[in-house]
């Protein structure tokens, strides 16, 4: 019987040798170089929250103001001292993993002025609601206005500087600049437009912000009207009303 024992003791230290190389926990195995399995995100911001970012920016008089996206909450409010080690840490976990939409700062402090929520139908939840809830909350206690706007497909400067607790009358210089900008040199040579009255009808496929109707005022397409990027001369990309369902890629 022992014999028997002693012809499997060397197949059982066999065993035991191919187990520690081909185990992958094994101090004996083939280090295997260390992957990054990362890709870049396609966008930052979603086609909705390019477009209202684009449309608060032209809001906004900049030499008052800078906008940021996706601002972490933390880079906002903190928790506040004095809490015991666990609740501190609780109420932390709570905002740690979080994100605003876009942050308003003065332009030469940085200091925070608003947080903004574009909320979309994911936000009608009752998860979500709750959530969205305590971050209300949240800020109201920290002293930062968290102002949300209801996703939708256009936005007027009015309403939001009127959601913003700003006077309209305030920002007739920055208007002014705006208007003047517009009218100064040609959209496409030789053609500069002007703003007709009406509220803007589709996005611009180059930037996300809202075209707008635009008559030509010089040039020999005077007279017609043009679909043109609201951020002109920032971004000058128009084209005919014609061809608003397959937009050509002219500047």
């Amino acid at each position: 019987m022992f014999e028997g024992l002693l012809y499997l003791i060397p197949l059982a230290v066999l065993a035991v040798i191919v187990f520690l190389i081909a185990s992958p926990r094994s101090p004996l195995a083939k280090k295997v170089p260390v992957e990054f399995p990362y890709q870049c995100r396609e966008r930052l911001m979603t086609e909705a929250e390019g477009s209202f970012y684009q449309v608060l920016e032209l809001a906004l008089p900049a030499d008052l103001f800078r906008l940021f996206g996706k601002v972490r909450v933390e880079d906002l409010i903190s928790v506040r001292p004095g809490l015991d080690r666990h609740a501190w840490q609780s109420f932390r976990n709570r905002i740690k993993s979080r994100h605003i939409d876009i942050v308003v700062v003065e332009r030469k402090t940085f200091k925070p002025v608003w947080a903004i929520e574009l909320d979309d139908k994911s936000h009608d939840s009752a998860k979500r609601k709750e959530r969205d809830s305590f971050l209300d909350n949240a800020f109201e206690a920290a002293g930062l206005p968290l102002v949300r706007f209801k996703a939708k497909r256009s936005y007027t400067f009015a309403d939001l500087q009127s959601a913003l607790g700003l006077d309209q009358t305030n920002f007739s210089t920055h208007k002014t600049i705006i208007e003047r900008e517009e009218s100064m040199g040609p959209v496409v040579d030789p053609i500069s437009a002007s703003r007709v009255e009406g509220t803007p009808e589709r996005f611009c496929p180059r930037c996300y912000a809202p075209m707008i109707r635009k008559r030509v005022r010089s040039g020999k397409h005077a007279g017609t009207e043009v679909m043109a990027c609201s951020r002109y001369p920032k971004c000058r990309k128009l084209f005919p009303i014609a061809d608003c369902a397959t937009p050509n890629s002219s500047d």
